[in-house]
């Protein structure tokens, strides 16, 4: 196994899909705002998906399922036969079976060459993990979910850009005097949500820009469109999100801007739904 596979493998058996004493997975706590004023934002992002898939069918995969972080994810695969587990971790296999129980299929195996036929399954989920997959593989991951998916059935990949206007501004704009003061007057202090006590180790990720995507996937004809799946980031909700009614009001309008805007803004936030339609003809939208 590549040396980058290995790396994924170990963060998360070792530290991703292991649990704080409050029980939230190290990784959640490690990459997510996890302040309460927060996550009725990111349960409105993540339920965003469900409009996207089939409302039941036979076998629903979740690709990179890990632990399955989120409840929402539970949700996605609700009116399918089975949830078929797909990951690298045997620790997060056996945090989603935990879950999932006997209505869960669990294949310890990697997405670059999925174990399946042709057009078995009804919808696909990759939630973050695509861009874990070495940079020069991912391609080849998404030709075979695209290939594992049946005729008008539809798979999204939740991903993020290497660069978003609106979230990679904060760490300049935050060296600014002016930019603090306009925090001081208008954003109080916060309360710190969960953090981790130890240091985070190295893992691996290669997000690529929206240009690969639509260069690579009209190459090789596969139908796709892309929305605005979240704005901002934790860098972000961290220095101008703050537990007022300025920062209730700042998560409102990002929520009205993602629902009413998506198409235009899927290039522009920090993470976009990729979203894999297969039909008939290879028309694409980009």
């Amino acid at each position: 196994m590549r040396p980058e596979k290995i790396n994924v493998q170990e963060f998360y058996n070792r530290f991703g899909w292991q649990k704080t004493p409050d029980g939230l997975f190290k990784d959640t706590v490690a990459w997510v705002d996890l302040r309460p004023l927060l996550l009725p934002y990111y349960r409105r992002v993540r339920n965003r998906a469900k409009a996207f898939f089939k409302k039941k069918g036979d076998f629903f995969l979740d690709a990179g399922s890990g632990g399955i972080s989120y409840p929402e994810y539970l949700e996605y695969a609700q009116g399918f036969s089975k949830q078929v587990c797909v990951d690298l971790s045997m620790v997060g296999l056996k945090e989603a079976r935990d879950k999932l129980g006997e209505r869960g299929l669990y294949i310890l195996g990697d997405m670059t060459l999925l174990p399946f036929r042709d057009e078995v399954f009804d919808a696909f989920a990759c939630n973050h993990a695509l861009y874990h997959v070495p940079a020069d593989e991912q391609l080849q991951a998404l030709r075979e979910l695209y290939r594992t998916l049946k005729a008008e059935a539809t798979g999204v990949i939740t991903y993020t850009w290497p660069f978003s206007p609106i979230s990679d501004w904060i760490p300049m704009k935050n060296k600014s005097r002016l930019f603090g003061l306009v925090k001081k007057i208008f954003f109080s202090k916060t309360e710190s949500g969960p953090v981790l006590v130890e240091e985070i180790p190295p893992l691996y990720g290669h997000p690529h820009p929206p240009s690969w995507f639509r260069q690579v996937l009209d190459e090789v004809k596969i139908p796709y469109t892309m929305r605005v799946a979240q704005l901002i980031d934790p860098v972000f909700s961290r220095a101008l999100i703050r537990e007022n009614v300025w920062g209730r009001l700042l998560l409102g309008l990002l929520a009205f801007l993602e629902d009413w805007f998506p198409r235009w803004l899927s290039e522009k936030g920090r993470y976009p739904f990729i979203i894999l339609k297969k039909q008939s003809t290879d028309k694409t939208d980009s």
